[in-house]
């Protein structure tokens, strides 16, 4: 599986989707209602705490994932970190993302792929219902993203359900204070910075073998659903050699940003409930393995 399809598919809070199958092994079904026990990890020093958390941006209604050990360690932080704060107006970010979806020397899909992957490039794209000249003025990643999407949403899957809309509401609802990691430009930027040919490489593995690379990721929700941190990392790192400066901008080089932010915000007091992909707490070069070459061991809470 490309890196690229991957990413796009579980890391971005301001874009990406995930999926939730049926319940797997270590996931009890109530009443329609999916128990699920993500795992969840605590970093500490005298007078601050903060909990780890990878989420899923977009999920099916039924998870019942909100309770427990992360409704207590939630319940006791005073802020809630994100990945970018909630977007009020997300429209007004429309003319940036036109600006950057769109090749800058206007080649046109046709131009980049050859004539084999164009006709089934168009292929897939009629049969989902989209119309190949329609986003052909766009680049690889904007058009993998659009049709992920989509392909979730005809899945029945809902950014209301997502991780972040909920605790987004819960932090709200409770007055904590709502802080972020990085910027939604920030975010399209690191995805228009994305090279030319590992764009056209997720999206010809999203072309031609889409619904496999869909239904993979009910394997890493089920992961995610019963706690299985080590199994998903597994997951995500397949395939991460085929993409490096896929892996090195969206993954290692925000990892890296981000465990700087995390030091600095031990120099003051209080407890943070971090939330952020799932993809960066997990695998190569994660969250929780800088802070731990730094001397902050992430310890998993049990509950």
């Amino acid at each position: 599986m490309k890196l690229l399809v991957r990413l796009l598919l579980v890391l971005f809070a301001l874009v990406l989707p995930s999926v939730a199958g049926a319940a797997p092994d270590g996931v009890t079904k109530r009443g329609g209602i999916v128990d699920a026990d993500p795992a969840l990890w605590v970093i500490r020093d005298a007078d601050t705490t903060i909990y780890l958390f990878g989420t899923m941006h977009m999920l099916k209604p039924g998870l019942s994932w909100f309770d427990e050990g992360i409704a207590r360690a939630f319940a006791a932080s005073d802020e809630l970190m994100l990945e970018i704060l909630p977007l009020d107006d997300p429209a007004a970010l429309a003319p940036l993302l036109m600006e950057l979806a769109q090749d800058p020397g206007g080649r046109t899909m046709a131009k980049r792929l050859s004539a084999d992957d164009h006709a089934a490039y168009s292929a897939r794209l009629t049969a989902m219902g989209a119309s190949p000249a329609d986003l052909d003025r766009f680049e690889p990643w904007f058009i993998t993203m659009n049709l992920a999407v989509a392909d979730y949403m005809r899945r029945g899957l809902s950014y209301q359900s997502g991780v972040e809309r909920v605790l987004e509401g819960a932090a709200k609802s409770a007055g904590k204070s709502i802080t972020a990691l990085e910027t939604a430009e920030e975010q399209m930027r690191m995805l228009d910075s994305v090279p030319d040919e590992e764009q056209v490489a997720a999206l010809m593995s999203f072309v031609r073998d889409g619904d496999r690379l869909l239904d993979q990721m009910d394997e890493l929700i089920g992961h995610w659903a019963a706690g299985e941190a080590e199994a998903a990392g597994r997951l995500m790192n397949d395939g991460m050699a085929d993409t490096p400066e896929t892996a090195r901008i969206i993954l290692t080089e925000r990892n890296r940003r981000w465990v700087d932010q995390l030091v600095e915000r031990l120099d003051r007091p209080g407890t943070v409930f971090v939330a952020v992909g799932t993809g960066h707490l997990i695998g190569t070069d994660n969250v929780r393995a800088l802070l731990e070459a730094r001397g902050l061991t992430a310890e998993p809470v049990p509950y």
